[in-house]
């Protein structure tokens, strides 16, 4: 069984090679150039050239592009992780795709309903179980109950990067910008949109927001919390000293955040994401 998933897990195809999984890269497209996500642009050389004016946007993998990797693995069973449908057309464009393939049964789709560090921990789920020799059947069983428990949030610099991808109501982003406090999005449940959390004071005042929004259990045992940043190591070293406080039993981990979520989020955003092990 080959495993698939895209650069919305924060994973590059080099990495995806040492792991045994097919990335497929989304793309940041700036002044009519795209360039493919974690393998011809980074976070630093992408804040760069926000900072020199610039508003880059985004592209999913086109169907011709997720059929061109489904063809290379058309003699296998091929289990392909999506990010969250809602916030991209790349499930619905490898749904399209599975149904030029000549078989189709053998290719399993799973809409992830997540994104960035979840998704990544669903990726290495499936890893572990396909050795296990578990059937695609068992083990979209096994990551739904992951993905089921997956709390995302996110702690934006700039709103406007949200509202120019779309991803938030203009409302929303000139709220959080008028009043110069420190803005909380949140990731629905359904996983097909962002929607406005809250406003704290404090960077800090936000950290603590999310705390008690997880609803974790008791020092987080079971429980995996990715801490995603844009280039801002200090806010995510931070946000993982008060998490590792509240949830000494939990696995912590700090991610650097993609071209791909920057465009969206902004430079200095930070994510604080959930999923259950």
């Amino acid at each position: 069984m080959q495993i698939i998933t895209d650069s919305a897990a924060l994973l590059s195809r080099q990495e995806g090679i040492t792991m045994g999984v097919d990335v497929i890269p989304l793309s940041v497209i700036v002044n009519g150039r795209s360039y493919l996500d974690l393998e011809e642009l980074d976070g630093p050389s992408l804040i760069e050239i926000i900072n020199q004016g610039h508003f880059p946007t985004t592209s999913q993998p086109s169907v011709g592009e997720t059929l061109e990797v489904f063809q290379k693995y058309a003699h296998e069973e091929i289990f392909y992780i999506t990010m969250a449908d809602g916030i991209s057309g790349t499930y619905q464009n490898a749904r399209a795709a599975r149904k030029m393939m000549e078989c189709p049964d053998a290719i399993h789709i799973l809409n992830s309903r997540t994104l960035c560090g979840p998704q990544r921990y669903l990726v290495e789920k499936a890893i572990v179980l396909a050795q296990h020799g578990k059937s695609p059947l068992e083990i979209i069983q096994a990551l739904q109950a992951s993905q089921n428990s997956a709390r995302s949030f996110l702690i934006p610099q700039d709103f406007g990067f949200l509202k120019r991808g779309g991803r938030i109501s203009s409302v929303s982003a000139t709220l959080g910008g008028m009043l110069h406090v420190v803005p909380l999005v949140c990731h629905s449940l359904d996983g097909l949109t962002l929607e406005k959390f809250g406003i704290k004071r404090t960077y800090q005042g936000a950290l603590k927001a999310i705390v008690g929004a997880l609803s974790l259990p008791k020092g987080g045992s079971g429980y995996r919390i990715s801490i995603s940043h844009a280039c801002a190591p200090e806010k995510a070293q931070e946000a993982l000293s008060l998490l590792s406080q509240h949830f000494p039993d939990a696995e912590l981990e700090v991610l650097a955040l993609s071209p791909l979520f920057i465009t969206h989020g902004g430079p200095g955003c930070v994510a604080v994401q959930s999923i259950k092990k």
